[in-house]
């Protein structure tokens, strides 16, 4: 009877299993016979154990289904793998373990809610579950390490391709710049020759222009020199007859030299040296209102009022040596004054005449011209700046004028007259003024040390080379003109 029964059981967990046998299929085995209460009783436990198994068939069903969608999951986690490698090898195997094994504590409670009869089946399904998990696993782990040594030999490939053709490109370059090299080599040989007769000739052009322009300069040197030696012969002429005034400023202006009048500084001075007038005003008997060729050429008389003319004041200032320029004033009430500067020069008409340089000042005038450093001379019929309507005649004009000794002589329509601002102020107008010049060196010495000492010039003449250039022999001599 109990081996019925089991029979019977197996065959319903069987057939359950299968999912081809309900608890309708059992028809009532009970037979009429004095035993139909057990059999009674035996039916009923045998529908809660069909039930039972029926309950544990839907969960294996789910189970199943669970496998499946894992099984899914799986799948798709390895697609996704192969997509990230580098990134599920390391995060990809503890969350699909993590899942694991979540469901097989899932699992193991359900198994434990069953029947002990089903245990071992439960038991062996969860097995064949493992062994399959374990393989997709293993499977997985060779997909994700073949794809690994997959990209890692496609990496390396790359890389040596890249290493080879950087290696041709350099050897395309070294060969690019060899042939370049050759190439200009051959250029710079082919043209060296031509180069250099272009040079050659060019060099001739320019030794040829530079010997015309030295010969120009050196033409133009001796002429200005030339009229230099005549305006100084006829300064030497008209010095003896200069005021007793300008001899007593004289020398006043040199008794801080030394003893007698005598310069300390060089013995090559010489001692005789004359101060040559390039502006004077006595009287008013001479114009100054004039124009610019008049000023460029001078005008007046040698014996009174007159000026030199810039073009020989540039020429003085500029091919004589260097010059000192001593200006005398005098007013109504018979005062003198006087302002001394060691350097004055005069530019080129190219220059307008300008007041280049202006020395170290001395004297009791005060130092007026200073104001007019740099500025340009201006007469009447060119003053850019219309500098005539407020003064008078040609003259270095400067926006702050503190002198102007060729205005009018006397004050006309409010214009100030000769006026020296240091001295007085602008409103004073001056009876007398004159502006001399001379040479700071002798231009000629022949009786000097024949070598120079301690920076004293030797034997020189200045109009041929220069005060610096120590001649070995000079020779003096006369003879009768008749």
């Amino acid at each position: 009877m109990k081996i019925f029964v089991w029979l019977l059981i197996v065959y319903a967990t069987y057939t359950t299993v299968r999912g081809d046998f309900s608890i309708g299929d059992i028809e009532d085995p009970v037979p009429e016979s004095n035993n139909a209460g057990l059999w009674n009783v035996l039916y009923a436990k045998l529908n809660i154990l069909l039930n039972d198994t029926a309950e544990l068939s839907e969960s294996i069903a789910i189970l199943r289904q669970r496998q499946d969608d894992q099984e899914n999951k799986v799948a798709i986690l390895v697609h996704n793998l192969m997509e990230d490698a580098n990134r599920l090898m390391e995060t990809g195997l503890d969350k699909l373990k993590e899942k694991q094994e979540i469901e097989e504590n899932r699992i193991m409670n359900l198994v434990q809610t069953i029947s002990t009869d089903a245990k071992e089946f439960m038991t062996n399904g969860l097995e064949e579950l493992e062994k399959r998990q374990k393989l997709q696993e293993s499977h997985a782990k060779d997909m994700l390490e073949s794809l690994s040594q997959s990209a890692k030999q496609s990496l390396d490939d790359s890389i040596m391709e890249l290493q080879k053709r950087l290696t041709d490109q350099e050897a395309n370059v070294r060969k690019l710049m060899d042939t370049l090299s050759t190439d200009v080599k051959k250029y710079m040989d082919e043209n060296l020759t031509e180069l250099k007769e272009k040079l050659y000739a060019e060099e001739k052009r320019v030794a040829s222009v530079v010997k015309t322009f030295a010969s120009d300069a050196h033409n133009s040197m001796v002429q200005k020199l030339e009229e230099v030696k005549i305006n100084f012969q006829t300064v030497e002429e008209r010095q003896l007859q200069q005021h007793d005034l300008s001899l007593q400023i004289l020398e006043n202006t040199q008794s801080g030299s030394g003893s007698g009048g005598v310069p300390l500084d060089s013995r090559s001075l010489n001692y005789h040296r004359e101060w040559t007038t390039i502006s004077r005003r006595l009287d008013g008997s001479v114009a100054f209102d004039l124009a610019w060729d008049d000023y460029k050429k001078g005008f007046g008389h040698v014996n009174g009022e007159f000026f030199i003319g810039l073009e020989r004041l540039h020429a003085l200032t500029t091919y004589g040596g260097p010059q000192e320029l001593l200006v005398v004033l005098g007013d109504g009430l018979n005062q003198t004054r006087y302002a001394k500067y060691d350097v004055f020069q005069v530019g080129s008409e190219a220059e307008e005449y300008a007041i280049k340089e202006l020395g170290a000042y001395s004297g009791d005038a005060g130092d007026s011209l200073r104001a007019h450093l740099g500025m340009v001379f201006v007469t009447k019929d060119r003053n850019p700046d219309n500098w005539i309507s407020v003064r008078g005649g040609g003259w270095w004009r400067s926006q702050y004028s503190m002198c102007d000794l060729h205005s009018y002589y006397n004050p006309v329509d409010g214009i100030y007259g000769i006026f020296w601002a240091t001295w007085n102020n602008w409103q004073y107008t001056l009876s007398r003024a004159e502006m001399m010049i001379r040479s700071k060196v002798s231009m000629c010495d022949l009786h000097s040390y024949y070598n120079p000492v301690d920076g004293i010039y030797g034997i020189f003449w200045a109009t041929w080379n220069n005060w610096q250039y120590t001649l070995s022999r000079a020779e003096m001599m006369i003879r009768s003109k008749v």
